[in-house]
């Protein structure tokens, strides 16, 4: 019996996976993220996506989370800012609650089959919060992609070295704690992690958290701060 429910319950998730694939109308077969960190802590991303179009379609969404709250305490919620926005398609931008919506495609144009986009932009928490050391906590993937991503990769550059036992990954759903699937290794000079997946699949996400010395980003003004004593005062 137990059996005969797991083989029911495989073929519903392979069926739903299936359903979800042919609903969205494209495939994304690979995904490529380069991040510069700055000196002032300030990310400098860009992406590279390569999706095949099943069907005439005018574009896709990429949806970048711009507010986070933090549930457990450890610090303020997180307003960030979202600049120097390209892409390699045209490109319209809404903000939507706590997300910012890139829309690449044209209305007046559709396309089908393999597409390769590139899209950058910065992306701004305002400086470390904490008093005893620096972070760089990051979801390289979010969890906003309706279909799987059969292989990603990535590249984050760091303005000084890091400690090696100071790095951490993680990967899966809302609440996971494992890195399985996940390869990386630092550079020579401790200043890049490379690495790389197995297939995400819709609602995982690809985080890195990263400690170092207190001052290893440089001070600047806090308008994180500045933001919230704003919404107190409206």
């Amino acid at each position: 019996m137990k059996h005969g429910r797991g083989v029911l319950l495989l073929v519903l998730m392979l069926f739903l996976g299936t359903t979800l694939i042919c609903a969205s109308g494209y495939t994304i077969e690979r995904m490529h993220s380069d991040i510069v960190v700055t000196a002032e802590g300030m990310y400098d991303i860009s992406e590279e996506i390569e999706m095949n179009f099943l069907e005439p379609l005018h574009g896709f969404y990429r949806v970048i989370p711009i507010r986070y709250e933090i549930t457990d305490g450890s610090r303020p919620s997180v307003n960030a800012r979202v600049s120097r926005i390209e892409a390699s398609d045209t490109l319209q931008t809404t903000r939507s609650g706590s997300y910012m919506e890139l829309r690449l495609g044209s209305t007046d144009r559709r396309v089908r089959g393999l597409q390769r986009y590139t899209i950058s932009y910065r992306f701004d928490i305002g400086p470390d919060p904490y008093e005893d050391y620096d972070e760089f906590y990051f979801n390289i993937v979010g969890e906003h992609w309706e279909v799987p991503i059969q292989q990603f990769s990535f590249s984050i550059q760091f303005p000084a070295p890091l400690d090696p036992d100071q790095i951490w990954f993680s990967r899966g759903f809302y609440g996971s704690d494992t890195a399985e699937g996940v390869q990386w290794e630092l550079s020579a000079d401790r200043m890049t992690i490379t690495g790389s997946t197995t297939v995400l699949q819709p609602g995982e996400a690809l985080t890195v958290r990263t400690q170092m010395r207190d001052g290893y980003f440089a001070e600047r003004v806090d308008w994180q701060s500045r933001y919230r004593l704003g919404t107190i005062v409206i």
